[in-house]
C-alpha cells in the first residue's frame, strides 16, 4: 500500500488576509485541538495551503509575511511539527520558513513535481541554533508531546534535520 493512501490528509487553507496578514492562529488552534485528541492518528497528516499567493512567483518560504506567521505558529504551537505531513513536503516547507538560506538552486526550465522534489537536494538551508533551541524548549513544555516520549522525540528529530 502506498504511503499516500495509508492516511487521509488534513488540509487547512491559510488565507493571506484573514490569517497571514492578521497574524491570526485561531484556525490552527481549532484544528490542533481536534488533532490532539488522537495524536497517533493525526501524526504526519497536516498539510497547509497558503491562499492568496498564487500570483507570487516566490516559494512560501521566501515570502516574509508567511515566514513571520509560521514563526508565530511554531512558537505558539510547537506540536504542529508532529502533525505536519512529509509526503507532500509540507513539513519541509514550514521548516524552511524558519531557516536562513545558504542557497536556493532552481533548475532553469525544469518541471519538477512536488511529489518528486527532495528539498534537501535543491535547497541548502539551516535553522539557526538559537532559534532551534528556543523551539526545542517549547516542544519539551508541550503537554501533548509529553504524553508519549516518542511523540516528543519525533517532533524534535524533525526540527533538528534543518539545524546547523
Amino acid at each position: 500500500m502506498d504511503a499516500l493512501t495509508k492516511k487521509e490528509f488534513i488540509i487547512i487553507e491559510v488565507n493571506k488576509q484573514d490569517d497571514i496578514e492578521a497574524m491570526d492562529l485561531s484556525k490552527m488552534s481549532h484544528w490542533l485541538k481536534q488533532m490532539r485528541l488522537d495524536p497517533e492518528r493525526y501524526h504526519n497528516t497536516l498539510h497547509l495551503i497558503f491562499e492568496g499567493y498564487d500570483q507570487d512567483p516566490k516559494e512560501i518560504y521566501e515570502i516574509k509575511a508567511i515566514r513571520d506567521w509560521v514563526e508565530k505558529l511554531i512558537y505558539t504551537y510547537p506540536d504542529v511539527l508532529y502533525f505536519l505531513e512529509e509526503q507532500l513536503n509540507g513539513l519541509q516547507n514550514i521548516l524552511l520558513c524558519l531557516a536562513e538560506f545558504v542557497s536556493i538552486k532552481k533548475m532553469p526550465g525544469a518541471v519538477v513535481s512536488i511529489l518528486e522534489l527532495n528539498l534537501n537536494t535543491y535547497i541548502q538551508a539551516e535553522i539557526p541554533q538559537v532559534r532551534a533551541e528556543a523551539i526545542l524548549i517549547q516542544l519539551t513544555m508541550n503537554p501533548v508531546l509529553n504524553q508519549n516520549p516518542s511523540y516528543l522525540q519525533e517532533a524534535s528529530e524533525r526540527l533538528m534535520k534543518f539545524c546547523n
